[in-house]
């Protein structure tokens, strides 16, 4: 795209490179960087609402709600992108699993579709 400003004349004042000749001259960095794959395997999108759900954790905030929370909780569904956020005052096991809980009830009621996987980021959060 700047490569046309610069042809119609439109840009003046700025050095430019080709992008071949800024190739050549970076392609050992861009090359040594390059260690494996991003993905091995094909990625598989959702296509249903609630084949999978998608959980995070965020906290503990700088400044603490009016309510007391300082964490909150995101659930999405991986096929709608639909999104949930729950405020925490705690980030401990009963809690989350309690919202989780009332989250997929919620959702497989109004849906009438079961949920099939939750995805983690496995943070250290859910290690127990």
């Amino acid at each position: 795209m700047l490569g046309n400003l610069i042809k119609k004349g439109l840009v003046s004042g700025l050095d430019t490179v080709s992008q071949l000749q800024m190739m050549e001259t970076y392609k050992d960095c861009i090359f040594e960087k390059i260690h494996v794959k991003a993905y091995n395997k094909e990625v598989v999108c959702e296509a249903e609402i609630l084949e999978c759900v998608y959980i995070d954790l965020w906290g503990p905030s700088p400044v603490v709600s009016a309510s007391g929370a300082c964490y909150f909780m995101l659930i999405m569904d991986g096929t709608s992108m639909f999104w949930y956020i729950k405020f925490l005052r705690e980030k401990i096991a009963n809690t989350t699993l309690n919202v989780l809980k009332k989250f997929l009830a919620e959702a497989e009621r109004l849906t009438r579709k079961k949920v099939l996987w939750v995805r983690v980021d496995r943070g250290r959060e859910w290690d127990n």
